[in-house]
């Protein structure tokens, strides 16, 4: 039981709770808080490490259906400012030139970002955390993005301990003491600036970002003891038995090895342990809203950029595949007039972010975003999940070369024999309530329902209907071109499952 505990306590976050927030009344436009953590995965449970998750879930609402377009954190990063799917924004990977803060910085993004448009409409702005892999690049060790009034954001790279950040413009030195922990170091400015709200009359936006339960996994030093006993779930798409049916790519990776699964185990728990201090970050900061009688008036998002998978359908320990395990998110919102413990099953994406943030804050964005509002689905009556998206995008327009060297054995010095971590060559594909439609770059295709196979073990598409799948291919290039206004009625869509 002790390797279900932590993937079946995500589940109670999405047990109904009796009750809503009522909605009082408020000066102005509300604060906005966005908690984003890096590869936090759903399907092996790790949001039930974090009692403040579950805080969340009780207090607010929790989208069952929520997913990245493109399971990459740059990409993601890049969707959630500016309300545009990877083909659009241009950002396709995490490295350049396609990718990273290179692509972001030269492509001029920034000043089109969501901050610049809150900044516009009176807010105080503040990102904490992690920007996009590469920063600062050529900008310079003091560039401070448009759009933000306050900036703690790492240099070169993201790590626990031993790391410089750009403090509004200045190189700051953090070093290995307890104190330096990188989530420490976040919460304690992130109060800093949620209690400068006393003093001033504007609204705030804040973008909390912190590195976990990204690797490399170091724990705060007071939770390096914690879970000792966590174990991977084997669920069925881990260690994959049969994968005649899918890619090539796929079908030549042999099972896991012991060494492997130990591995996989040891990363599991190191995932963990970086949490807890990510639990105490957001316990504190809700904390503090409530007793500067802040939180009737604040809307707290809590999501990732990515998942992430160790080990399932026999792939490397990473991201950037089309299977739930790196596409599906979790979403918690709290606010108010946000029912209190209620689940919803709408099909929402990252893209959603941006537009639904400038609408609560009554902030314009300046590109045309491909997302939708979620507002609608934050008050009491929200529309049924079918009237307000059918279909959902999933892309990887490109890939970056593989440059992660083998995991290191848990507890050993030899490393784990090289196996491919996702598809090689990109994908697009479609996911709806029911189905999910895959095309990679080699030609392959994948289909499953998700109603009868969830850990999407059964490839149906080499047994359905010819006129099926070239309705689901001309459906998806649509998709995969949309812009703007066009992406909400492409979104729409009816598609029946079987076809």
């Amino acid at each position: 039981m002790v390797r279900w505990r932590y993937a079946l306590a995500v589940l109670a976050l999405l047990l109904p709770v009796a009750g809503a927030v009522q909605c009082s009344e408020r000066p102005g436009p509300p604060n906005l808080v966005l908690l984003v953590l890096d590869d936090l995965d759903v399907t092996m449970g790790s949001l039930g490490a974090m009692a403040s998750a579950r805080r969340l879930a009780a207090e607010g609402t929790s989208f069952t259906h929520y997913f990245a377009s493109t399971p990459v954190c740059c990409p993601s990063r890049a969707t959630m400012l500016l309300g545009q799917f990877a083909h659009n924004h241009g950002v396709l990977t995490a490295a350049p030139p396609l990718g990273g803060f290179p692509r972001v910085f030269a492509s001029n993004l920034e000043a089109d970002a969501l901050p610049v448009a809150l900044q516009e409409a009176g807010y105080r702005t503040a990102l904490l955390g992690k920007y996009f892999i590469g920063y600062p690049g050529v900008a310079g060790e003091d560039y401070v993005p448009p759009g933000w009034d306050d900036w703690l954001s790492p240099l070169w790279g993201v790590t626990y301990f031993d790391y410089v950040l750009n403090d509004n413009g200045r190189a700051v030195y953090r070093g290995h003491a307890r104190a330096d922990y990188s989530t420490d170091v976040l919460a304690e400015r992130a109060l800093e600036f949620v209690r400068a709200a006393e003093r001033d009359d504007r609204p705030f936006f804040l973008l909390l970002a912190p590195l976990a339960p990204h690797r490399p996994t170091v724990p705060a030093p007071r939770h390096r003891n914690t879970f000792p006993n966590a174990r991977l779930p084997r669920v069925p798409s881990f260690d994959e038995r049969d994968v005649s049916d899918k890619p090539a790519y796929m079908k030549a990776l042999p099972r896991l090895s012991r060494a492997e699964i130990e591995a996989y185990d040891g990363m599991y728990r190191g995932r963990l342990q970086t949490l807890p201090a990510v639990d105490d970050l957001v316990r504190r900061l809700l904390d503090t809203l409530a007793r500067l009688d802040l939180a009737g008036r604040t809307f707290v998002f809590l999501t990732s950029d990515n998942g992430f998978h160790l080990g399932h359908h026999r792939l490397r320990a990473g991201k950037a595949s089309p299977y739930e395990e790196d596409v599906r998110l979790p979403l918690l919102v709290t606010g108010p007039g946000v029912p209190r413990g209620r689940r919803l099953a709408h099909l929402a994406l990252g893209v959603d972010l941006a537009p639904t943030l400038a609408e609560l804050a009554g902030a314009r964005l300046a590109r045309p975003v491909d997302g939708r509002s979620l507002v609608p689905l934050l008050g009491d009556e929200a529309p049924p999940p079918t009237a307000f998206r059918r279909v959902g995008l999933l892309e990887l327009p490109a890939v970056e070369p593989e440059t992660a060297p083998p995991a290191a054995v848990a507890g050993g010095g030899t490393t784990l024999p090289k196996r491919a971590s996702g598809p090689p060559q990109g994908f697009a594909g479609l996911r709806t309530h029911r189905l999910k439609y895959v095309e990679h770059r080699s030609g392959e295709r994948e289909l499953y329902d998700l109603a009868a196979d969830p850990w999407e073990l059964r490839n149906l598409a080499a047994a359905a209907p010819p006129e099926t799948l070239a309705r689901l291919a001309g459906f998806l290039r649509a998709f995969a071109s949309c812009r703007g206004a066009g992406c909400r009625q492409v979104d729409r869509a009816v598609i029946r499952w079987p076809g």
